[in-house]
């Protein structure tokens, strides 16, 4: 055993060296954003060309952008990053309202508003602007108009590759008058990397059938394009292996360069050369070196989630699925020598593999006819393939299982069968859009269009039908220290214990099931309230003192107003409830069916059991939840504390000026002294009817975010909160909270906290004394804010 490692390090030296610079790196360094001495609420001059080929989409243009020169105040300033453009546009095909299209390496000059990514402070969710720093994206640009954009010539790297681009924009052009919509989606977001492409319904289906990695352009799309071209080449000799390796960085440049596919390009041509020079067992040594230079060029690189999985991926198949690649060959070549006169006397345990496999083929098929003999050797081919694709996707996914879950929470059950079904089609699907893409000017283009169009109908077809057989159950992120201790159980059991014991690394998962599953911690005897920092929308959390969960709205409205986005539901909210270890909901209450409310519910009812739902006016159709329509004089008791509903009535009272948010459920929550009131998106109108009913309450959150039609006078004289908090997204469109509203808390002695400036606000209390606290990123905790409370 000891031996056996002793022989792994001196013949993967590289290997080595690379995990020793991740665990460097992974425990010293930490990404941060290159210093550029400007000012974003400032108008900027802009010039630059686009380093990536750009995306048309239903409403808007996504390029990016690397400046050239950037002024602010006719004072030049040196930009280290990338920009991230979004031009919007109410023209019917924003394709076409470019003419030309913009392309790869144009100068583009734009008068515009440099903003940050927009980032969210919430305990369980990761700071989105670091993912885009490791990605070289400093700021984002949004646009109103095509009109706000200036061309003014081309980059001399556009310039060399605009003939290749140019044949990007023909492909482009033929496959949209020839593939039906699900066939153009699969072509631009598998073969061209354009994922955007995918709508939110489809990259739902693809998170739940756990194969969203086939629509990342990564390794495994350039490992089929490299060994397809050498299919076509390898007879070529040298010259086939420069075209090859042509073709694949051409492949690698025309769908953008990013990351993901230069980590695959560089890591598939040190593998190619290898294999040239007879040196193919160096597998591991050639990824440790790409990863080297990666890291040489680009240290943020090894926090990208990419990264982490493509190497992961690679790592599972040099350590655990190529050593028993000779098994595979010994298989398929028993099958080559069935009823031939070859004999073999080689006492190899895969030569010993290879005779039991004739020996049983020439006794059981004996009886087969001749002719119908030449069919074993393509059937042991493909009984060796499909055993290699089994046991390589299954020791990926057991190895990549823990940074999977702490990136999508989701445990896909089927995932290694759906996966081991999808990833032969997709195989062939890949080579398939290299021939319609390398041959769609030919007079059979269109034959060869409508014969992939057909091909990518049956996959989505066979994806929609796979839905109803996916299992997948939601948990918590694990932590750094669970994943490691993961990696350590999974190889030891591996590699030093002997043959049916290592069977015992499947005990890795079960503990990860098992930890994963542990019962919240939580403050005995104290009620704690959570306002989530989720932008411009809203969000409560509720921990009662028993440790019952409750949610009032779930958020949402952060990519478009229409529809279930699951955005927020998904990557803010369940994040926050998984970290705090909440397995379930027993309370749900909508205040009001606006979308920045209750967009996010449709994620919330698929990743959590709801145990009862409360609302006043409800969108949904909604079976399988219990389920209470609430108005004024409603009362409810959970785990000892005091809900009265205070509106909205049961009668309209106000005319014309009722509306959703004066329709908003204002619920009063009372636990021994202290009170809290929830106003929803009440306006004057309503508060104006509600404050005869209203007392003093110890906290009050503002109504609408803190607009200027709320949180009038009245209201503010009748509650006489010592303290209001107020959910608003930072630098919103609509100037939330209102300066006239700030001026009348600050004039009613009323201090005010906006997660807008402090993040995720949260309130403990035992009913007598109370504290407020908010989220620090920093310190990954929440810390107290000292509040006068006379």
């Amino acid at each position: 055993m000891l031996d056996r490692l002793k022989t792994f390090c001196l013949f993967n030296p590289c290997f080595l060296l690379a995990l020793g610079a991740t665990a460097v790196l992974g425990s010293c360094y930490e990404v941060t954003r290159p210093q550029v001495p400007l000012k974003d609420d400032r108008l900027t001059q802009v010039e630059g060309w686009i380093s990536r080929p750009p995306q048309v989409l239903d409403d808007y243009i996504y390029l990016e952008l690397s400046p050239l020169h950037v002024q602010q105040h006719e004072e030049s300033i040196t930009y280290p990053g990338r920009l991230a453009v979004y031009i919007s546009s109410s023209h019917p095909d924003p394709e076409t309202y470019f003419d030309p299209p913009l392309g790869y390496g144009e100068i583009l000059s734009l008068n515009c508003f440099l903003e940050d990514p927009a980032y969210y402070e919430i305990p369980g969710v990761a700071d989105f602007r670091q993912v885009l720093w490791t990605q070289g994206i400093l700021h984002r640009i949004r646009l109103k108009s095509p009109l706000q954009v200036e061309r003014i010539g081309h980059h001399p790297m556009g310039r060399f590759l605009s003939p290749l681009f140019g044949y990007v924009q023909k492909f482009h052009t033929f496959a949209q008058n020839h593939l039906a919509t699900n066939a153009l989606k699969l072509v631009r977001s598998v073969f061209l990397g354009q994922k955007r492409v995918l709508e939110e319904s489809d990259q739902a289906l693809l998170k739940q059938l756990g194969i969203f990695h086939l629509f990342v352009v990564s390794g495994f799309h350039v490992s089929i394009i490299v060994l397809f071209l050498h299919w076509q080449f390898y007879r070529w000799g040298l010259l086939g292996r420069i075209l090859v390796l042509t073709g694949l960085w051409t492949y690698v440049v025309l769908v953008g360069a990013g990351l993901p596919t230069l980590r695959a390009g560089i890591m598939m041509t040190l593998f190619y050369l290898l294999l040239g020079f007879g040196l193919s067992r160096q597998f591991l040594n050639a990824l440790g070196l790409s990863a080297l230079i990666l890291l040489a060029v680009s240290p943020n690189v090894l926090f990208s989630s990419g990264f982490q999985f493509s190497y992961l991926c690679l790592c599972a198949i040099g350590l655990l699925v190529l050593p028993y690649q000779a098994r595979m060959q010994s298989l398929y070549r028993g099958f080559q020598d069935a009823f031939t006169e070859k004999v073999s006397v080689d006492r190899a345990a895969p030569a010993k593999l290879q005779r039991r496999v004739r020996f049983f083929l020439e006794e059981k098929l004996h009886f087969w006819p001749r002719p119908w003999r030449i069919f074993l050797s393509p059937l042991g081919w493909a009984l060796s393939y499909f055993l290699s694709l089994a046991l390589c996707g299954c020791v990926i996914q057991l190895l990549t299982l823990p940074v999977t879950l702490y990136y999508t929470n989701r445990w896909v059950w089927t995932q290694w069968v759906i996966n081991l079904l999808l990833v032969p089609f997709f195989t062939l699907f890949v080579p398939a859009c290299l021939v319609l893409f390398l041959t769609f000017w030919l007079p059979t283009g269109p034959l060869v269009a409508r014969l992939v169009g057909t091909y990518a109908e049956g996959l989505f077809h066979l994806m929609n039908s796979l839905q109803d057989f996916s299992w997948v159950t939601y948990v918590r992120q694990p932590k750094a220290s669970e994943i490691l201790i993961y990696f350590l159980l999974f190889l030891s059991a591996y590699y030093f214990l002997p043959g049916k014991a290592r069977l015992a690394m499947l005990l890795a998962p079960l503990w990860l099931w098992v930890v994963l599953q542990q019962s919240p911690a939580h403050p005995q005897q104290k009620l704690v309230i959570t306002m989530l920092d989720v932008g411009q929308g809203e969000s409560l959390h509720i921990r009662y003192p028993d440790g019952t969960d409750a949610l009032i709205d779930t958020g949402g409205l952060f990519f478009s107003p229409d529809g279930d986005n699951p955005f927020v539901g998904e990557r803010l909210v369940s994040r926050y409830l998984w970290k705090e270890r909440s397995q379930k909901l027993d309370y749900v209450l909508l205040t009001h069916p606006d979308a920045d409310h209750i967009q996010g519910y449709g994620f919330i009812r698929e990743a959590f059991p709801i145990g009862r739902l409360f609302f006043h006016d409800f969108p949904y159709q909604e079976f399988e939840t219990s389920r209470q329509q609430l108005q004024q004089g409603d009362r409810f008791s959970i785990a000892g504390v005091d809900h009265l509903v205070l509106h909205p009535p049961g009668q309209n009272p106000l005319g014309s000026r009722w509306n959703t948010n004066n329709n908003s459920l204002v619920v009063q929550l009372q636990y021994k002294d202290f009170k809290m009131l929830f106003t929803g998106d009440i306006e004057q109108a309503a508060e104006r009817y509600l404050v005869s009913k209203l007392g003093p309450v110890t906290i009050l959150k503002a109504a609408h975010h803190g607009a200027r039609t709320s949180n009038t006078w009245p209201l503010l004289e009748k509650t006489q909160p010592r303290l209001a908090i107020i959910s608003a997204g930072r630098k919103n469109l609509f100037g939330h909270p209102s300066k006239d509203t700030l001026k009348r808390f600050s004039e009613a002695g009323v201090p005010v906290l906006a997660t807008s400036e402090w993040g995720s606000l949260r309130i403990e209390t035992d009913g007598i004394q109370w504290q407020v606290f908010h989220y620090s990123p920093q310190d990954k905790n929440f810390r107290e804010i000292k509040m006068r409370k006379d």
